[in-house]
């Protein structure tokens, strides 16, 4: 056991033992290290400047005063249970693994609560506070009101097991009453909850709103807003969700929300990205819709519908299906393992990242594999499949029209449902650098794969089994 108890200490380094140390900088502590190693240690620093806190391991008290305006200081737990005690700027705090207790006031604070089940305190003069929960169970308490104009609070990974707890004093008058009208606030209960939040969303970042001096609240990496839904609120005496709590965004005209979905109706004659709204519902029909329009989806799982006026339509992050109308569509699968249908029209079909399943159903489509694993079909009509840098998987079927497959690789692989046997069923030729092939099942089905070579695209399967063809000259054949 070490003890340490001085008015000032500047530009040294502390080593504490392997027992419970105890360590009081009463005024003024810069240029300074202080390392409490294993077992119960208790540091509080005043007036920290350029200072470093190592709990090391075990279950310590660590404490920074606001006295001479602590900054740039690093507090770091270790592992343990421990309780984090600073006020100051510009600095962080670090909980690390364990079931940590991390209290922060002042502005510029990053905090990391690390592994376990940790309580983040944050009160309300703060502003600019960016907290990582970590792995675990969190709880956020947020102390109230916040009386600064700006962000608060950003959290940077809520997730739905964590707890979020408005502890707003409604001794403030910033909770009573408007700062600028002086009229009761209509964000809060006398009591000092909370009745409800605007939010604003922007991608993944979505940020929560009082009022000018109250809740300002960020939440980034929210890739999916009903992943977040039900984190448990307590508000006050009340114990809520983020959804109850949410006032969800409002629509532009010719968007409505009906039966969980999103409606876009023909009055609609812009771009609605739905990453740009709070909104509970993920899916969105346009199948009234007569404009040419833009349609982006957000990191759900999205189902979004088309019209007839040829949309174009981003799937964006999550695992989406997007469905063509009658029109000639754009769809873009964007990030996930998607599902792509053109619908009627002459389409464009593209599996960026992800893998996807693309059809382009009826009319002459253009579909183009991406990064991933995908299965592309185009369907009637006379369509032009080009191969992505991932493998893929061509279907083609009896009655899909005469297809040409471009950049075929040796990866790639095209499934004949058409016929049984490929020997007898199938004919090849070369016309220049194209591979044709012709069908004895029907006549008006045909496949070109262009600038084929024996080392590109050379697995066929018919009938359950796999070939391959070798070339002599322009002969073509099975082996």
């Amino acid at each position: 056991m070490a003890n340490l108890n001085e008015i000032y200490y500047t530009g040294k380094k502390w080593k504490g033992t392997t027992g419970k140390d105890v360590v009081n900088i009463s005024s003024y502590g810069a240029n300074a290290t202080f390392d409490g190693g294993a077992g119960d240690d208790f540091i509080s620093v005043n007036g920290a400047q350029n200072v470093n806190i190592y709990g090391g391991a075990g279950n310590d008290m660590l404490k920074v005063d606001w006295q001479q305006q602590s900054e740039n200081v690093l507090v770091d737990g270790g592992a343990g249970n421990d309780k984090i005690d600073v006020d100051g700027h510009n600095s962080r705090a670090l909980g690390g693994a364990g079931n940590d207790f991390v209290s922060v006031k002042g502005y510029n604070w990053r905090v990391n609560g690390g592994a376990g089940n940790d309580t983040i305190q944050i009160w309300g003069w703060d502003r600019n506070v960016t907290v990582t929960g970590g792995a675990g169970k969190d709880t956020f308490r947020l102390m109230g009101p916040h009386t600064e104009k700006g962000n608060w609070l950003t959290i940077t990974d809520l997730s739905a097991e964590d707890v979020l707890r408005f502890e707003m004093n409604p001794e403030y008058t910033a909770v009573k009453v408007h700062p600028k009208t002086h009229k009761p606030n209509p964000y809060y209960r006398k009591d000092g909850s909370i009745r409800y939040l605007t939010a604003k969303r922007s991608g993944s970042t979505v940020t929560l709103i009082g009022n000018a001096y109250g809740v300002n609240l960020t939440l980034q990496n929210v890739t999916d807003l009903n992943k977040i839904a039900n984190v448990k609120v307590f508000n006050g005496s009340k114990q809520t969700t983020l959804r109850q709590l949410i006032r969800t965004s409002a629509l532009p005209k010719g968007v409505t929300e009906r039966n969980n979905q999103l409606v876009i109706s023909n009055t609609f004659r812009k771009t609605f990205d739905l990453g740009s709204y709070v909104s509970w519902s993920k899916n969105i029909n346009a199948a009234a819709n007569r404009q040419k329009i833009t349609i982006k989806g957000d990191g759900r799982a999205n189902t979004i519908v088309a019209g007839s006026a040829g949309e174009t339509l981003y799937g964006m992050g999550g695992n989406d299906t997007l469905r063509g109308g009658t029109g000639a569509d754009v769809l873009y699968a964007g990030a996930g393992n998607d599902v792509l249908k053109g619908g009627k029209g002459n389409d464009r079909l593209y599996a960026q990242s992800g893998n996807n399943i693309l059809w382009g159903e009826a009319g002459n489509d253009y579909i183009e594999g991406g990064l991933g694993t995908d299965t592309i079909r185009g369907g009637l009509g006379n369509d032009t499949i080009k191969c992505g840098r991932g493998v893929d998987k061509i279907q083609f079927y009896k009655g899909d029209g005469k297809d040409t497959i471009q950049n075929g690789a040796k990866n790639d692989i095209l499934y004949l449902y058409n016929i049984n046997n490929i020997k007898t069923q199938a004919k090849f030729k070369m016309s220049g650098k194209n591979l044709v092939m012709n069908f004895t099942t029907n006549k008006n089905d045909s496949i070109t794969i262009t600038n084929w070579t024996t080392g590109g695209l050379n697995k066929f399967v018919a009938g359950g089994r796999t070939y391959s063809l070798a070339k002599s000259g322009n002969r073509v054949y099975v082996k």
